[in-house]
């Protein structure tokens, strides 16, 4: 009988621990099983760039390494470290996100990747890059991040959800690590913020031929098969196991008591 309550005392211990950490975690699901977006276009100001677009998920952060790897980890380490609010990484964000009357609460990272370029010696020359990504859950999309060089978290305000909400396009100047920000408590229908349901045009100056456009390469970096372990959906599962280890403890223990009596 003791082993038994030993049991359930164990369990009860590492559930409670556990639903904290799935809470807080600042994503929607583990960004280690979570596959990069697909680039759709990506066209560069300077007409004689010939770089490519390399699109790396946090499930494959070790194809990166120095500066470009520990920026990587910087940046999940703060959407951890300010999971509750996220509006505390930028404060044009924050103005934002009040601004669409959003709980910070109910904000989530739903993607985190790394962008960078390589075949092309000087990209800081080459000023502005129109870039379209095909990612999930841009039904929800609220925001872009983006993580500067110095360390500093960016808004990229002109982000949006075009092409009937299937693609994401913004502009940058720069590369390294992006973060979708999304509304958890947002409707599963077109027209959430930062979407722009009238580019049904084919015609769009982002997504149109890209022919001619540097080459993009994300065929080498998708994440590996492997489970969300993060998903909050779980949150009530573990709850529920929980809730039944506490009353098998005190049924456990009024027999105990009985049988000493």
């Amino acid at each position: 009988m003791k082993k038994v309550l030993t049991i359930c005392l164990m369990m009860v211990m590492v559930l409670s621990m556990c639903v904290p950490a799935f809470a807080a975690s600042g994503f929607t699901n583990s960004p280690s099983g979570v596959p990069a977006p697909d680039i759709i276009g990506f066209v560069p100001s300077d007409e004689d760039c010939e770089a490519t677009l390399n699109i790396v998920p946090y499930g494959n952060k070790f194809v990166l390494s120095g500066v470009f790897l520990e920026m990587f980890e910087k940046a999940y380490s703060d959407i951890v470290d300010n999971a509750v609010d996220l509006t505390q990484l930028n404060a044009d964000f924050a103005k934002f996100v009040k601004d669409l009357g959003i709980d910070p609460k109910n904000l989530a990272v739903s993607d985190l990747f790394d962008l960078h370029l390589t075949g092309c010696d000087y990209h800081e020359g080459h000023y502005d890059f129109d870039i379209v990504l095909d990612a999930d859950m841009l039904s929800h999309f609220v925001a872009l991040l983006h993580l500067n060089k110095d360390g500093v978290w960016e808004w990229v305000s002109d982000a949006k959800v075009v092409n009937d909400g299937d693609h994401l396009s913004f502009s940058v100047e720069a590369f390294s690590p992006f973060a979708i920000v999304i509304d958890t408590n947002a409707p599963t229908t077109p027209g959430t913020p930062g979407t722009d349901d009238s580019s049904d045009d084919t015609t769009d100056d982002t997504t149109a031929d890209t022919t001619d456009a540097p080459k993009t390469d994300d065929t080498t970096d998708k994440a590996p098969d492997a489970p969300q372990t993060g998903d909050n959906n779980m949150m009530g599962v573990y709850i529920a196991v929980m809730i039944i280890s506490v009353l098998a403890i005190v049924v456990i223990s009024i027999k105990s008591k009985k049988q000493t009596v």
